[in-house]
């Protein structure tokens, strides 16, 4: 790494989840890159801290706040700017993995949860990006993590709000950054905010039709995350999806347009993806029907069509993930 001219990703999100995932193969993927960690955790209580060897802790410059906080925010956008000054080094990449959705209960119980939600998903990040791109290397990309398109046919009226915000933040990212702004949409990783919200009745209840992934497995999302983050932005794919039928999809097109190709995967579940997180046609069935008796995607959901005898068999999964890959869409 030289020393007098150092590179530098700003992660937020590093304590754990999928940020705390991307700042692991981030640090092992690349030996020469420094990475400036924002989160709530003290630096000793981030997941996996102690597994990560002396080299890889001295390139992590972690700084504790809490973004939902206008003048902590205001703040670290000051000591980020000051350390790359004074190094004499640059921002390579801004990757920003913001925080919670919640669930109806959750509001009841907070209604203060729904202004957090705003500032973690919408005001937070453009207030980083505000703050800090201009001071970024001219060709540094903008990741920016949202999930709210995986699933078109989202009726929960919380998630709902989850998603205006996210395609709200999106907007706004993109008429600051253009082409810069890198849009993630990870679906189901084995995350603690997965485990908190897995076994909720109010929960949206299609995992069943997701292949539960290892975040910190080579190859997954956060590890092609880390891969990008140190390229100039006309090298990364402007949308990178974990839909269902197939491992990652990694496109030049928008987050918009991806999700108008794939309705169809995104919306049917196969056998091998019920083997493969443990879910019998009988469990699939059930949840199909408490889809159906709450009209939970609304009333225009095909219910009936994804029922455990119209599930694909897992040669026709596989025959549509090969037809992705060759369309270019599978990577």
């Amino acid at each position: 790494m030289s020393e007098s001219n150092p590179r530098y990703v700003l992660l937020s999100g590093d304590g754990e989840g999928l940020g705390n995932a991307v700042l692991h193969h981030l640090l092992r993927r690349d030996p020469e890159t420094r990475v400036i960690g924002l989160s709530r955790r003290a630096l000793g209580d981030i997941k996996g801290y102690e597994a990560l060897g002396g080299a890889e802790r001295a390139r992590h410059i972690h700084l504790r706040i809490d973004l939902s906080d206008e003048g902590q925010r205001a703040q670290a956008i000051q000591e980020i700017l000051a350390l790359v000054r004074e190094s004499g080094g640059g921002l390579v990449s801004l990757v920003l993995v913001n925080g919670s959705g919640y669930f109806d209960s959750d509001l009841q119980a907070d209604p203060a949860l729904n202004d957090r939600m705003e500032v973690l998903n919408v005001t937070g990040p453009l207030d980083l990006v505000k703050g800090l791109a201009t001071h970024c290397e001219d060709d540094a990309p903008i990741f920016y993590f949202s999930g709210v398109l995986t699933h078109p046919s989202i009726r929960d009226p919380v998630l709902r709000r989850h998603a205006a915000c996210k395609k709200r933040a999106v907007a706004d990212l993109q008429a600051l950054v253009g082409d810069r702004l890198k849009v993630v949409m990870p679906g189901a990783y084995r995350t603690a905010m997965l485990t908190r919200n897995i076994t909720r009745q109010d929960a949206l209840l299609e995992w069943y039709a997701v292949p539960i992934a290892d975040p910190y497995a080579r190859g997954g999302l956060p590890d092609v995350v880390a891969k990008y983050a140190t390229l100039a932005h006309h090298r990364c794919a402007t949308t990178i999806i974990r839909p269902r039928l197939s491992r990652l999809v990694v496109t030049t097109q928008t987050a918009e347009e991806l999700a108008n190709m794939l309705p169809g995967a995104i919306r049917r579940a196969a056998r091998a993806i019920l083997a493969d997180t443990g879910q019998t046609d009988a469990d699939h069935d059930a949840r199909v029907d408490y889809f159906r008796r709450t009209k939970l995607y609304g009333n225009d959901f095909p219910y009936d069509r994804i029922t455990s005898t119209h599930l694909w068999p897992a040669w026709l999964s596989r025959s549509y993930a090969a037809s992705l890959s060759a369309a270019h869409l599978l990577h």
